[in-house]
């Protein structure tokens, strides 16, 4: 995934497990306004998973490049939108 600099994803929900790198850049990752995270160039983790919805944000000089992997099932969505 690449995301320039100011990009957001809706918030969301995962219905299964996943893990990140970020390769490049700098994301800010809201859980909730107490649970916020930020991530650069070289970090990992865990993304969320379940009912938990949330949102990202590139937030450094540069275009964030991150490297997703969930252990999902063939055919479901790996991203929920919340509404």
């Amino acid at each position: 995934i690449t995301a320039p600099v100011g990009f957001r994803t809706p918030v969301h929900t995962h219905p299964q497990p996943g893990v990140a790198y970020v390769a490049k850049g700098k994301l800010e990752c809201v859980v909730t306004a107490t649970n916020t995270k930020v991530f650069s160039a070289g970090d990992s983790f865990a993304t969320t998973s379940g009912e938990t919805p949330h949102y990202c944000e590139s937030i450094g000089t540069e275009s964030a490049v991150v490297f997703v992997a969930y252990a999902g099932v063939e055919g479901e969505p790996i991203s929920i939108p919340i509404k």
